[in-house]
Protein backbone atom coordinates (compact mmCIF):
# COMPACT_ATOMS: atom_id res chain seq x y z
CA UNK A 1 0.00 0.00 0.00
CA UNK A 2 1.10 3.78 -0.57
CA UNK A 3 0.64 5.56 2.94
CA UNK A 4 1.02 9.00 3.97
CA UNK A 5 2.71 8.81 7.53
CA UNK A 6 2.58 11.95 9.75
CA UNK A 7 4.97 12.27 13.05
CA UNK A 8 7.20 9.33 11.00
CA UNK A 9 10.24 11.22 13.35
CA UNK A 10 8.84 10.62 16.77
CA UNK A 11 8.99 8.16 19.18
CA UNK A 12 5.90 5.99 18.10
CA UNK A 13 6.26 7.23 14.58
CA UNK A 14 9.91 5.47 14.12
CA UNK A 15 9.30 2.24 15.17
CA UNK A 16 5.96 2.73 12.61
CA UNK A 17 8.05 3.50 9.92
CA UNK A 18 10.29 0.86 10.23
CA UNK A 19 7.14 -1.72 10.44
CA UNK A 20 5.70 -0.57 7.48
CA UNK A 21 8.83 -0.72 5.48
CA UNK A 22 9.34 -4.03 7.07
CA UNK A 23 5.75 -5.30 5.30
CA UNK A 24 7.10 -3.57 1.89
CA UNK A 25 4.67 -0.62 2.18
CA UNK A 26 5.75 2.71 0.35
CA UNK A 27 5.96 5.31 3.15
CA UNK A 28 5.35 9.42 2.17
CA UNK A 29 5.87 11.05 5.48
CA UNK A 30 5.72 15.07 5.98
CA UNK A 31 8.66 16.35 8.39
CA UNK A 32 9.52 19.77 9.00
CA UNK A 33 12.56 20.90 7.92
CA UNK A 34 14.01 21.51 11.70
CA UNK A 35 12.84 18.39 12.39
CA UNK A 36 15.13 16.27 14.22
CA UNK A 37 15.05 12.67 12.30
CA UNK A 38 17.95 11.09 14.58
CA UNK A 39 15.12 7.90 15.42
CA UNK A 40 15.07 7.12 11.40
CA UNK A 41 17.71 8.54 10.23
CA UNK A 42 18.81 4.84 9.14
CA UNK A 43 15.89 4.36 6.95
CA UNK A 44 14.93 7.63 5.35
CA UNK A 45 16.43 6.49 1.78
CA UNK A 46 13.71 4.19 2.17
CA UNK A 47 11.20 7.12 2.83
CA UNK A 48 9.87 9.58 0.63
CA UNK A 49 9.76 13.28 2.52
CA UNK A 50 7.49 15.89 1.69
CA UNK A 51 9.12 19.19 3.58
CA UNK A 52 6.37 20.97 5.20
CA UNK A 53 3.87 20.64 8.05
CA UNK A 54 0.65 20.23 9.31
CA UNK A 55 -0.16 24.01 9.27
CA UNK A 56 0.78 24.56 5.24
CA UNK A 57 -0.44 22.14 2.65
CA UNK A 58 1.28 23.59 -0.24
CA UNK A 59 3.69 20.75 -0.63
CA UNK A 60 1.71 17.42 0.71
CA UNK A 61 -1.25 18.73 -2.21
CA UNK A 62 2.19 19.34 -4.94
CA UNK A 63 3.56 15.77 -3.87
CA UNK A 64 0.36 13.98 -3.68
CA UNK A 65 -1.80 14.93 -7.01
CA UNK A 66 -2.62 12.57 -8.99
CA UNK A 67 -0.77 9.87 -6.92
CA UNK A 68 -2.68 10.13 -3.58
CA UNK A 69 -1.75 7.58 -0.71
CA UNK A 70 -4.73 4.40 -0.29
CA UNK A 71 -4.29 5.17 3.81
CA UNK A 72 -3.04 8.11 5.72
CA UNK A 73 -2.11 7.03 9.36
CA UNK A 74 -2.00 10.64 11.13
CA UNK A 75 0.62 9.81 14.53
CA UNK A 76 1.55 13.99 14.88
CA UNK A 77 0.65 15.85 17.81
CA UNK A 78 2.40 18.27 20.20
CA UNK A 79 4.34 15.87 22.61
CA UNK A 80 6.84 17.64 24.42
CA UNK A 81 7.27 16.66 27.75
CA UNK A 82 5.63 18.43 31.17
CA UNK A 83 3.99 21.22 28.62
CA UNK A 84 1.73 19.12 26.20
CA UNK A 85 -0.95 18.62 28.96
CA UNK A 86 -2.42 22.18 29.01
CA UNK A 87 -0.66 23.47 25.97
CA UNK A 88 -3.12 25.92 23.51
CA UNK A 89 -1.06 24.32 20.45
CA UNK A 90 -3.67 21.01 21.25
CA UNK A 91 -6.72 23.48 19.96
CA UNK A 92 -4.35 24.12 16.68
CA UNK A 93 -4.46 20.95 16.26
CA UNK A 94 -7.73 19.37 16.12
CA UNK A 95 -8.11 22.20 13.39
CA UNK A 96 -5.32 20.68 11.41
CA UNK A 97 -5.80 17.19 11.76
CA UNK A 98 -9.61 18.07 9.78
CA UNK A 99 -7.69 20.00 7.51
CA UNK A 100 -5.84 17.37 6.34
CA UNK A 101 -8.25 14.82 6.16
CA UNK A 102 -10.59 17.09 4.04
CA UNK A 103 -7.24 17.66 1.85
CA UNK A 104 -6.55 14.18 1.10
CA UNK A 105 -10.36 13.64 0.42
CA UNK A 106 -10.16 16.55 -2.28
CA UNK A 107 -6.91 14.20 -3.70
CA UNK A 108 -8.84 10.94 -3.56
CA UNK A 109 -7.46 9.26 -0.36
CA UNK A 110 -10.83 7.06 0.80
CA UNK A 111 -9.35 6.20 4.48
CA UNK A 112 -8.09 8.19 7.70
CA UNK A 113 -6.46 6.91 10.55
CA UNK A 114 -5.77 9.03 13.54
CA UNK A 115 -3.97 8.51 16.91
CA UNK A 116 -5.27 8.91 19.94
CA UNK A 117 -4.82 8.24 24.04
CA UNK A 118 -6.43 6.45 26.90
CA UNK A 119 -6.83 9.65 28.79
CA UNK A 120 -9.46 10.30 26.54
CA UNK A 121 -11.46 8.31 28.64
CA UNK A 122 -12.89 8.54 32.52
CA UNK A 123 -9.54 7.29 33.67
CA UNK A 124 -10.73 6.66 36.92
CA UNK A 125 -13.10 3.63 35.67
CA UNK A 126 -9.56 1.68 35.70
CA UNK A 127 -10.60 -0.85 33.15
CA UNK A 128 -11.17 0.83 29.54
CA UNK A 129 -13.34 -0.51 27.18
CA UNK A 130 -13.87 1.17 23.94
CA UNK A 131 -17.53 0.32 23.87
CA UNK A 132 -18.28 0.32 27.67
CA UNK A 133 -16.32 3.27 29.32
CA UNK A 134 -17.39 6.75 29.67
CA UNK A 135 -15.39 8.87 27.49
CA UNK A 136 -14.51 12.06 30.26
CA UNK A 137 -11.35 13.78 29.46
CA UNK A 138 -9.67 15.58 31.95
CA UNK A 139 -6.84 18.02 30.36
CA UNK A 140 -6.31 19.91 27.55
CA UNK A 141 -4.69 16.83 25.36
CA UNK A 142 -6.75 14.48 26.24
CA UNK A 143 -9.81 16.91 25.66
CA UNK A 144 -8.71 17.89 22.32
CA UNK A 145 -7.86 14.03 20.96
CA UNK A 146 -11.18 12.99 21.93
CA UNK A 147 -12.61 16.48 19.75
CA UNK A 148 -10.38 15.45 17.17
CA UNK A 149 -12.03 11.52 17.70
CA UNK A 150 -15.35 13.00 17.31
CA UNK A 151 -14.65 15.70 14.54
CA UNK A 152 -12.40 13.12 11.93
CA UNK A 153 -15.13 10.54 12.33
CA UNK A 154 -18.01 12.69 11.75
CA UNK A 155 -16.40 14.57 8.86
CA UNK A 156 -15.40 11.23 7.23
CA UNK A 157 -18.59 10.18 6.71
CA UNK A 158 -20.45 13.50 5.30
CA UNK A 159 -17.33 13.03 3.12
CA UNK A 160 -17.02 9.50 2.06
CA UNK A 161 -13.67 8.93 3.87
CA UNK A 162 -13.60 5.75 5.67
CA UNK A 163 -12.01 6.34 9.20
CA UNK A 164 -10.33 4.94 12.59
CA UNK A 165 -9.04 6.11 15.87
CA UNK A 166 -6.58 4.29 17.87
CA UNK A 167 -5.85 4.64 21.17
CA UNK A 168 -2.26 4.27 22.68
CA UNK A 169 -1.60 3.36 27.13
CA UNK A 170 1.52 3.17 28.30
CA UNK A 171 4.30 2.77 25.61
CA UNK A 172 7.78 1.91 26.16
CA UNK A 173 10.98 0.80 24.62
CA UNK A 174 14.15 1.37 22.91
CA UNK A 175 14.32 5.53 21.25
CA UNK A 176 12.01 6.62 24.16
CA UNK A 177 12.53 10.19 25.27
CA UNK A 178 15.09 10.22 28.60
CA UNK A 179 12.61 12.05 31.01
CA UNK A 180 10.27 9.56 30.69
CA UNK A 181 9.95 6.71 33.71
CA UNK A 182 11.72 3.65 31.94
CA UNK A 183 14.38 5.53 30.44
CA UNK A 184 14.72 7.53 33.84
CA UNK A 185 14.98 4.34 35.89
CA UNK A 186 17.17 1.87 33.61
CA UNK A 187 19.60 5.06 32.71
CA UNK A 188 19.61 6.59 36.36
CA UNK A 189 21.03 2.33 37.41
CA UNK A 190 23.58 2.29 34.63
CA UNK A 191 25.03 5.07 35.57
CA UNK A 192 25.05 3.73 39.73
CA UNK A 193 22.93 6.61 40.72
CA UNK A 194 19.81 6.28 43.18
CA UNK A 195 16.49 6.17 41.85
CA UNK A 196 13.78 8.13 43.86
CA UNK A 197 10.14 7.14 42.60
CA UNK A 198 6.79 7.46 44.20
CA UNK A 199 5.46 4.31 45.65
CA UNK A 200 4.81 2.76 42.54
CA UNK A 201 1.31 1.04 43.96
CA UNK A 202 -0.22 2.65 40.81
CA UNK A 203 -1.23 -0.13 38.25
CA UNK A 204 -0.91 0.40 34.35
CA UNK A 205 -1.15 -1.53 30.99
CA UNK A 206 2.44 -1.00 29.91
CA UNK A 207 3.22 -1.76 25.64
CA UNK A 208 6.50 -2.46 24.10
CA UNK A 209 7.32 0.04 21.28
CA UNK A 210 7.44 -2.66 19.09
CA UNK A 211 3.91 -4.40 20.11
CA UNK A 212 2.76 -0.94 19.97
CA UNK A 213 3.63 0.11 16.26
CA UNK A 214 2.52 -3.78 15.10
CA UNK A 215 -1.22 -2.78 16.48
CA UNK A 216 -1.27 0.46 14.95
CA UNK A 217 -0.15 -1.22 11.26
CA UNK A 218 -2.64 -4.03 11.83
CA UNK A 219 -5.54 -1.66 12.82
CA UNK A 220 -4.61 0.85 10.09
CA UNK A 221 -3.74 -1.53 7.75
CA UNK A 222 -7.32 -3.50 8.53
CA UNK A 223 -11.24 -2.28 7.55
CA UNK A 224 -11.99 -1.17 10.96
CA UNK A 225 -13.56 2.07 11.98
CA UNK A 226 -14.17 3.61 15.22
CA UNK A 227 -12.52 3.79 18.26
CA UNK A 228 -9.74 0.80 18.96
CA UNK A 229 -7.07 0.64 22.04
CA UNK A 230 -4.03 -0.16 21.66
CA UNK A 231 -3.00 -2.00 24.94
CA UNK A 232 -1.53 -5.03 26.75
CA UNK A 233 -5.00 -5.72 28.66
CA UNK A 234 -1.99 -7.04 31.52
CA UNK A 235 -2.33 -4.87 34.67
CA UNK A 236 0.87 -4.59 36.56
CA UNK A 237 2.10 -2.24 39.53
CA UNK A 238 4.37 0.79 38.16
CA UNK A 239 6.66 -0.04 41.41
CA UNK A 240 6.82 -3.92 40.11
CA UNK A 241 8.40 -2.64 36.49
CA UNK A 242 10.86 -0.40 38.61
CA UNK A 243 11.69 -3.48 40.86
CA UNK A 244 11.87 -5.74 37.80
CA UNK A 245 14.50 -3.65 35.76
CA UNK A 246 16.41 -3.11 39.30
CA UNK A 247 16.69 -6.69 39.17
CA UNK A 248 17.36 -7.03 35.50
CA UNK A 249 20.32 -4.20 36.26
CA UNK A 250 21.58 -5.46 39.45
CA UNK A 251 21.06 -2.34 41.17
CA UNK A 252 18.07 -3.09 43.79
CA UNK A 253 19.98 -1.38 46.58
CA UNK A 254 19.69 1.80 44.84
CA UNK A 255 15.72 2.09 44.37
CA UNK A 256 14.21 4.68 47.10
CA UNK A 257 10.01 3.47 46.36
CA UNK A 258 8.13 6.34 48.28
CA UNK A 259 11.26 9.34 47.90
CA UNK A 260 8.37 11.43 45.82
CA UNK A 261 4.90 11.91 46.19
CA UNK A 262 2.58 11.15 44.11
CA UNK A 263 0.44 13.61 41.82
CA UNK A 264 -3.01 14.29 43.54
CA UNK A 265 -5.95 12.63 41.86
CA UNK A 266 -3.74 10.02 40.06
CA UNK A 267 -5.77 6.69 39.43
CA UNK A 268 -4.96 3.75 41.14
CA UNK A 269 -5.59 1.62 38.01
CA UNK A 270 -5.61 2.51 34.45
CA UNK A 271 -5.53 -0.62 31.88
CA UNK A 272 -7.35 -1.21 28.46
CA UNK A 273 -9.77 -3.94 26.52
CA UNK A 274 -7.21 -5.27 23.55
CA UNK A 275 -10.04 -7.60 22.34
CA UNK A 276 -11.02 -5.39 19.46
CA UNK A 277 -7.51 -5.39 18.25
CA UNK A 278 -6.50 -8.69 18.66
CA UNK A 279 -9.75 -10.07 16.59
CA UNK A 280 -7.62 -7.91 13.53
CA UNK A 281 -5.31 -10.89 14.38
CA UNK A 282 -2.82 -8.63 16.51
CA UNK A 283 -0.77 -10.51 19.29
CA UNK A 284 2.14 -8.52 21.36
CA UNK A 285 5.83 -9.85 20.85
CA UNK A 286 7.34 -8.79 23.77
CA UNK A 287 6.40 -10.00 27.85
CA UNK A 288 7.34 -7.33 30.43
CA UNK A 289 10.35 -8.71 31.31
CA UNK A 290 11.32 -9.42 27.73
CA UNK A 291 10.46 -5.90 26.43
CA UNK A 292 12.47 -4.28 29.08
CA UNK A 293 15.64 -6.65 28.58
CA UNK A 294 14.94 -5.58 24.87
CA UNK A 295 15.28 -1.59 26.24
CA UNK A 296 17.82 -1.76 28.80
CA UNK A 297 20.57 -3.49 25.84
CA UNK A 298 19.17 -0.61 23.95
CA UNK A 299 20.34 1.67 26.45
CA UNK A 300 23.55 0.26 26.74
CA UNK A 301 24.53 0.40 23.33
CA UNK A 302 23.79 3.81 23.99
CA UNK A 303 26.07 3.98 26.36
CA UNK A 304 28.66 1.71 24.49
CA UNK A 305 28.93 4.20 21.90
Amino acid sequence: MRILLTGAAGFVGSHVTRALLAASHEVITLIRPSTDTWRIDDILPQVTIINGDLADHSALKAALTGKPPDLCLHLAWYAEHGKYWHSPRNLELIGQTLALLQLLASLGCLRFVGTGTCVEYDITQGYLDEATSVLYPASLYAASKLSAYYLTEHLGRQIGVQTAWLRLFYIYGPMESPNRLIPYVINSLLAEHVVETTSGEQVRDYLHITDAASGLCTAALSDVQGAVNIASSEPIAVKQVVQDIAQLIGGQDLLRLGAKAGSPGDPSVIYGNSQRLRELGWRPRYTLKEGLVDTIGWWKKCYAA
